[in-house]
């Protein structure tokens, strides 16, 4: 079965969102020219859509979810899915069961959320792909040093300045790293890809 076919059938069946559609095909096909099996970790998963389409994923082996807060809208999409999969209710600084051959993805992490993240995916030198959102003036602050010199006029948003700061802190651990635009209707559609090296 092909990943298109199942996309357009799971999307008839269960309503699936346009913009977790965009995000899990990016992910699956960085993922997948990295290594042929891997285990995902879904930092702030929401009502889990990208952790069930992920797990119908052939290369994923098992799916883990780290959420601040148990959500109910999370069962129905939870209860689909059908390979090994653990939930883990707090933070993901807290959360240490993280498997070596983990990938970590993380959609629409507002502000500091994708900051950690990231430092999750350096500290266990793990790929991830995150899609980040909700920019604040502390992330343009905690940037502040890396970006000196660098005018925010130069680039399309301040969020923007302050995704290119991030790539240059994951570049700067060890990590090969880019970010690209979603094909989405969405002022927010930036995500950052990393590898370690």
């Amino acid at each position: 079965m092909s990943v298109e076919w199942w996309l357009e059938m799971s999307k008839r069946k269960i309503n699936l969102d346009d913009k977790v559609l965009a995000f899990y095909k990016e992910a699956t096909k960085f993922f997948d020219s990295i290594s042929g099996g891997y285990e995902i970790v879904d930092v702030g998963s929401g009502d889990h859509q990208l952790a069930y389409m992920l797990s119908r994923h052939d290369s994923v082996k098992s799916v883990r979810t780290v959420e601040p807060a148990l959500i109910r809208k999370a069962d129905y999409y939870s209860a689909l899915i059908k390979k090994p999969f653990i939930r883990f209710v707090g933070r993901i600084e807290d959360y240490t069961d993280i498997p070596t051959d983990a990938f970590l993805t993380g959609l629409h992490l507002c502000g500091e959320l994708t900051d950690k993240l990231i430092s999750a995916a350096v500290k266990n030198k793990s790929p991830f792909v995150v899609q980040t959102c909700c920019h604040t003036q502390r992330n343009l602050l905690a940037y502040a040093d890396l970006m000196r010199g660098e005018s925010v006029q130069n680039y399309q948003s301040v969020g923007h300045f302050i995704d290119e700061a991030r790539l240059r802190r994951v570049k700067s651990e060890g990590f090969e790293a880019e970010i690209k635009f979603l094909p989405v209707t969405s002022r927010e559609n930036r995500i950052i890809l990393g590898e370690p090296l």
